[in-house]
């Protein structure tokens, strides 16, 4: 998020709940990141800090379940003129890559500008 505002600009003032689901942990970023733009873009709110609530890493139940991501975005609502966003257009799911060994997660992810 830090692309799109500068988190030393934001104050937290306020709070969006962001939930998202996927069929593996690469479409659960990709969806995630598409939620948080959401927000940022339509709903106009800055975020400076990520709570994760709650997160299933790994399908389960009946049919494989799908990931789940529960996070609450600490911020305040945009202003255009202190915060000077970047214009985003969305994230390219084709290059979205996880890597998970041990305790390091490797995230990659291409932010279309």
């Amino acid at each position: 998020m830090a692309i799109a505002v500068d988190p030393a600009s934001i104050e937290e003032r306020d709070t969006r709940v962001v939930r998202a689901h996927g069929v593996d942990v690469g479409d659960l970023l990709v969806n995630w990141l598409g939620e948080c733009l959401y927000v940022l873009d339509v709903e106009g709110f800055a975020a400076k800090r990520i709570e994760i609530l709650s997160a299933t890493w790994s399908p389960g139940g009946p049919g494989g379940e799908p990931l789940r991501l529960h996070c609450v975005l600490h911020g305040e609502e945009l202003d255009r003129q202190r915060h000077n966003p970047a214009e985003l257009s969305g994230v390219d799911q084709p290059t979205a890559s996880v890597k998970v060994s041990d305790e390091i997660a490797e995230i990659r992810v291409q932010i279309r500008l």
